[in-house]
């Protein structure tokens, strides 16, 4: 009896201590799989920083070459300023929700990222910096409407105001834990969660919008319209366009691949980057299709690139609850309504867009998060958000209609509030400093009046030299409203002066090139 007690005692005393190595063991899973999870959004959000370049040479390539400083410079003072606002308030604004005072409006917590150690037992590093490389997209799709025109001044204020507030608040809306419109608000009593896994509202409908605004207000390009009618202005590089395009696909699989915040499940962000890809690839193939049968037999590039990323754009609120077939109508859905929308804007009004960022990012981004109240699946909605979630499916899968109605109603709220308030910001800095530099200045082109010349110094030295040589370079026409330039001493030998800047006018007639002084002194119109 008693050798029997000791088993039982010896069997007790091992049994206590596998439970506890299995709970030491459960543990360290979890830091594990704690890590990888820091460790995966700190290498997606290098992905989505990498956007940044691609951004870069799409706008770059697809301005003239005498304002490609100048658009390279703000891209850069992109991730430089809006990394610091978002440090220093944007984030607060949008996730600090961890107190007695969060709101359904606005983040209370986390000004400069503090406390400190609530913050990263909350939130963490790794996270600010995946959610800030989202703020820098959103102000760069901004900067890509206005390109050649927009004075310094007017750059930074909306900068600013986007990363500062606007986008801040609206991504509060749609992803924080107290957000009125989030699927993660668990105590929520309207129930109203708007499916939208990395930002079809928050980033692309808020920055397109602002975008369109921006382009509207500040009025096209000069010598784009002559006589009434539009025309092209050449563009500095297909490559870099090309190029451009291929970085920011790559990065979209950073971007959206990384909003799950977790490498778990592994099938969820299998299907994510898989369904992003398909919808490009439709979108691009679609809009081609199209050109090709409805306007001209070219295998164009530009339209190409669009194409694909407007099914980029689309596929990105509901990437995570749509299957590879969803994702192939997104991506066709999308490049049609885009195109579309573009054809309308250019028809009625002097829309001047570049890289036509405006129509691309407002209209996928919300074509996109209808889609996902026609086109989400049950199943994978309970995978993304759990299965108590109060979220509902697409229309198309059963549903009474009722997510597609919060769809309707986030996408409507956000458009309110972006379009509000950025139609003020614009309209108050126009009867203000005022937005546009001076006809003079765009006709030199900002390289020139702003960064210390043009990107490629051997074109200007052989624009000079083809001045000089033939006293009448090829340059693009500009409305008559510009006055011709005044009639040089004929006696005079043509001698290029101290600090030569060149300003390419024409008249009705003849085109010229001339120099003029209010340029040399860079800062007085700027």
């Amino acid at each position: 009896m008693v050798e029997f007690e000791n088993a039982a005692a010896l069997m007790d005393s091992v049994l206590d201590e596998l439970e506890q190595s299995n709970g030491n063991f459960n543990a360290q899973l979890d830091t594990i799989q704690t890590d990888a999870n820091h460790g995966w959004l700190i290498f997606l959000g290098a992905l989505v920083f990498f956007m940044q370049a691609g951004f870069s040479l799409v706008e770059a390539g697809s301005a003239r070459a005498k304002c490609i400083k100048n658009i390279l410079f703000k891209n850069t003072m992109d991730l430089v300023m809006d990394t610091l606002c978002f440090f220093s308030f944007g984030f607060a604004f949008a996730f600090g929700d961890k107190s007695s005072g969060a709101n359904g409006f606005v983040g209370t917590t986390y000004f400069f990222l503090q406390p400190r150690t609530e913050f990263v037992e909350n939130k963490g590093y790794s996270f600010f910096f995946f959610q800030a490389m989202f703020a820098v997209a959103t102000s760069t799709i901004v900067g890509g409407a206005v390109v050649e025109r927009v004075k310094m001044s007017t750059y930074v204020i909306y900068n600013l105001i986007l990363s500062l507030l606007i986008y801040p608040i609206a991504a509060h809306w749609i992803w924080a834990d107290a957000g009125w419109l989030s699927p993660f608000h668990a105590t929520s009593t309207s129930k109203l969660g708007v499916i939208d896994n990395a930002g079809g509202l928050p980033v692309h409908t808020v920055g397109g919008l602002s975008a369109l605004i921006g382009a509207l207000v500040i009025g096209p390009r000069t010598g784009l319209y002559v006589n009434g009618k539009r025309g092209k202005l050449s563009q500095a590089s297909p490559t870099s366009v090309a190029l451009g395009a291929l970085i920011l696909w790559f990065g979209w699989f950073g971007f959206n691949g990384g909003a799950s915040l977790s490498t778990q499940p592994a099938e969820l962000n299998g299907r994510v980057v898989a369904c992003t890809s398909i919808a490009a690839c439709l979108g691009g193939l679609t809009l081609l299709t199209h050109h090709r049968l409805f306007h001209e037999k070219t295998w164009d590039l530009f339209v190409t690139v669009n194409g694909s990323i407007a099914g980029l754009i689309a596929i990105t609120p509901c990437c995570h609850v749509v299957d590879h077939f969803g994702a192939a109508i997104v991506g066709i859905v999308a490049s049609e309504a885009y195109n579309g929308f573009n054809v309308l804007i250019t028809k009625y009004t002097k829309y001047d867009d570049p890289v036509d960022a405006g129509p691309l990012h407002c209209i996928c981004g919300i074509v996109g998060t209808l889609l996902a109240g026609l086109l989400a699946q049950e199943k994978y909605v309970k995978q993304a958000y759990g299965d108590d979630t109060f979220v509902g499916h697409g229309l198309f899968y059963g549903d009474n209609g009722r997510q597609f109605g919060v769809q309707l109603l986030g996408t409507c709220a956000i458009v309110v509030w972006t379009g509000a308030l950025m139609y003020f910001l614009f309209w108050l800095l126009t009867i203000s400093i005022g937005i546009r530099v001076s006809k003079a200045i765009e006709m030199a082109g900002l390289d020139a009046a702003m960064h210390g010349g043009q990107e490629n110094a051997e074109q200007q030295r052989s624009l000079w030299e083809q001045f000089l040589k033939h006293k009448q370079p090829i340059v693009h026409p500009v409305p008559a409203t510009v006055p011709p330039p005044k009639k040089k001493n004929p006696n005079r030998p043509a001698t290029p002066p101290s600090k030569p800047i060149p300003i390419l006018t024409a008249s009705k007639g003849t085109p010229s090139l001339t120099f003029s002084d209010d340029i040399v002194n860079r800062n007085k119109h700027i």
